[in-house]
């Protein structure tokens, strides 16, 4: 019954600040339904109001501008760190009920700041040189090409392969036993509940699962100390920047932040990248005629139907930047999806279009917050759709209205059915 009078309380407390911000014409009036099933259009009306909104709802602001969130993205006075807003933070505080927040009370180079995130972020990066994730192909390819082996005709593409995947690859970078990789998916499907405010149940769920990822790395990075090994987590054990190395705690905040981001850029992208190509035949023809395309169908991807919809910065001093005035402490809601179809930026933004040039998106944030597993994810997901395209022939979409997540800061499809045929005697291109 608590937990029950909990979300009541946080519902009640945004529909009120959503009324004002209706009233102050910043909110355009769209139910939640509207808006999981096309967020664009939300974006879009908020941007013809001003690049830069302000938000009650949000306890701050919302930027839908390409070019303002660049600059928000890349300004030190716009803090990764939660505890600039005491608001946000208490909130957050109640949704979990006494559990740690996840990310924040144990924190990763996601909530910090130079100089701290650099000085992670540079120890990090040596586990993610290309030629590492190169090394991980053949392992990628097969895979694969074992999920999608004796799938039938008609299958779920989100539970088969793009869920899945990236959670075995994440799990084998670490060195995790084979009878164990199944908790890993289980725990990122966990975590994704973190930020849903009106639903404790989902808040909470995402803290038990951050607890008990952290006490099995704990207990199993222990185990591997002072061994030889060639995985992600020894290369993190060995990392080394001018006599620094990674603590315990650092080590296992990055394998939770790899595990959770990681996972869910790669499932997102698979899922929506696909679904896109579906609904638009003549792109995915186009991509099926001159596979070269690949790489170019991947970035349109991200900026139509990016894996994270948003992101956070909280105001550090009082600061004027592109006619908005910002207070220290605030909260700035810097929209990636709202940025890839800011007409500023993109010509005819709203057009799925896999020949895009210069398609410089901020699907990967921006600035020296941008994702670190980005390469692992385009990678991922390159070898993916070569095992689709060059194993099928045709992939039919059944959805005929497609069920999205119900949490804002990504967009991801609950399942994507397709009837597929198979080419004779052939499985990649």
């Amino acid at each position: 019954m608590r937990l029950k009078l909990v979300g009541l309380f946080l519902q009640m407390a945004l529909f009120v600040l959503r009324k004002i911000d209706r009233l102050r014409g910043t909110n355009t009036g769209m139910s939640a339904e509207e808006f999981r099933m096309d967020p664009y259009e939300n974006f879009r009306r908020l941007r013809n109001i001003s690049p830069i909104v302000r938000s009650y709802a949000n306890q701050g602001w919302m930027v839908m501008g390409c070019r303002e969130a660049q600059d928000i993205l890349r300004d030190a006075r716009f803090s990764s760190d939660i505890h600039h807003n005491w608001f946000f933070l208490n909130v957050l505080r109640v949704g979990m009920g006494g559990r740690p927040i996840p990310f924040v009370d144990h924190p990763t180079m996601l909530g910090l700041d130079p100089p701290d995130h650099t000085r992670l972020r540079k120890l990090v990066s040596i586990g993610f040189v290309n030629s590492y994730i190169q090394s991980l192909a053949p392992r990628i390819e097969q895979l694969t090409d074992e999920l999608l082996k004796d799938v039938g005709t008609e299958f779920d593409v989100i539970s088969t392969i793009a869920r899945p995947l990236p959670a075995l690859v994440i799990a084998e970078m670490l060195g995790v036993p084979t009878g164990e990789r199944h908790l890993f998916q289980k725990w990122s499907d966990d975590l994704t509940g973190a930020t849903i405010l009106g639903r404790p149940d989902l808040m909470r769920k995402a803290s038990d699962a951050e607890q008990a990822m952290r006490e099995y790395l704990m207990a199993f990075i222990e185990s591997r100390t002072g061994q030889s090994h060639e995985d992600f987590i020894s290369l993190l054990l060995n990392a080394q920047q001018d006599d620094d190395r990674l603590t315990h705690e650092e080590l296992i905040g990055t394998c939770v932040l790899l595990l959770s981001a990681g996972h869910e850029t790669t499932t997102r992208l698979i899922g929506n990248g696909l679904y896109a190509l579906l609904q638009h035949p003549d792109q995915l023809q186009k991509l099926r005629d001159n596979m070269d395309l690949l790489d170019s169908a991947i970035e349109e991807m991200l900026r139509y139907e990016p894996p994270f919809q948003m992101t956070v910065r909280f105001v550090t001093e009082k600061t004027e930047l592109h006619d908005a005035r910002f207070s220290k402490n605030q909260l700035v809601l810097v929209c990636f999806a709202g940025a890839n179809r800011d007409p500023r930026q993109f010509d005819d933004p709203d057009k799925f279009d896999i020949t895009r040039a210069n398609n410089r998106h901020i699907s990967f944030g921006y600035g020296f917050h941008m994702c670190l597993g980005m390469t692992l994810a385009r990678f991922e997901a390159r070898i993916v759709f070569r095992e689709l395209l060059g194993r099928y022939a045709e992939i039919t979409c059944l959805e005929t209205q497609p069920t999205w997540g119900i949490n804002p800061f990504f967009r991801d499809l609950t399942h994507l059915n397709v009837i597929v045929l198979e080419h004779p005697g052939k499985h990649r291109i």
